[in-house]
């Protein structure tokens, strides 16, 4: 008799719960009721939450109870697989700048976040509170994003709280929300729900919004030290998060820490330009 017959299910899945991915994967390969124990939907359930937890763009995800992720053994751990992923991609597209409620901050001077980035699906970007009128945003060919004459943003994924973020030599734009995993998630439901032949209606309430529904208010109350934060966060979370790096695009041979003031080193000096402009019409 396989051991895992010796005793209640229940037992095993309450082991189960508090081990890591690795040792999880590593407990399948054992026997068929080992993979089938660490398949367990209650176990990734456990898993996926605490590794979500305080993670940007997660707690409408974590508040709601997907019923339709336990309709299926393995969901949870397929879902799991699917946040991972996101979690992972730094490129960004329009809808990612569009959909985002940014903040915007000097890298060099000490002073609060400012203003209200905004970018355009038409290719405006204003930035109320800081500056009047409007500039032309466009990607480059690498994959950064290009305000009007200014050095290009390099994005990149905070490996602390999973937000957005895009930085050159003089500023950082961070987001305060973003919708990534929603509309992930979303996607995944409608087709997993029509796989089970199930009506989505009934277990898929909305599409996801736009982030950018926070008020300026909520701009204003980030955390100033959140930044000088990650660096030390993202050093205490290698261990434990096994393989998470903060990642840029292919272009680009500098790896940006949240707190780097120094990241210059690919910008020329003819890219410098003088930030404190008024843009009219």
């Amino acid at each position: 008799m396989e051991f895992t017959q010796r005793l209640p299910s229940e037992i095993f899945i309450s082991i189960f719960k508090e081990l890591d991915t690795k040792s999880l994967y590593s407990l399948s390969l054992v026997s068929k009721g080992c993979n089938t124990l660490a398949m367990d939907n209650h176990i990734w359930n456990h898993i996926a939450l605490k590794r979500w937890e305080g993670k940007q763009g997660m707690a409408e995800i974590c508040s709601e109870p997907h019923e339709l992720w336990f309709k299926k053994t393995g969901t949870w751990k397929k879902v799991y697989s699917i946040i991972e992923q996101e979690a992972r991609r730094s490129e960004l597209n329009a809808d990612d700048l569009v959909e985002t409620t940014w903040r915007f901050k000097f890298n060099s001077f000490p002073i609060a976040h400012i203003g209200s980035p905004n970018f355009h699906r038409n290719g405006v970007y204003t930035c109320s509170g800081m500056m009047e009128g409007q500039l032309p945003w466009t990607f480059t060919k690498e994959g950064r994003v290009r305000v009007d004459q200014f050095p290009p943003l390099t994005p990149y994924r905070s490996t602390t709280d999973w937000s957005l973020k895009m930085r050159n030599v003089h500023v950082t734009l961070a987001s305060i929300d973003h919708n990534c995993f929603r509309k992930k998630l979303y996607e995944f439901n409608l087709k997993f729900a029509e796989e089970l032949g199930l009506d989505p209606s009934q277990y898929i309430s909305r599409p996801p919004k736009p982030s950018f529904g926070v008020s300026n208010n909520s701009v204003e109350e980030v955390d100033e030290n959140d930044d000088e934060n990650d660096q030390e966060n993202m050093e205490n979370n290698v261990d434990n998060n096994e393989g998470e790096t903060i990642m840029v695009l292919p272009s680009s041979n500098h790896v940006y820490d949240d707190d780097d003031d120094n990241n210059n080193e690919n910008q020329s000096e003819n890219d410098h330009y003088v930030i404190f402009l008024s843009f009219q019409n």
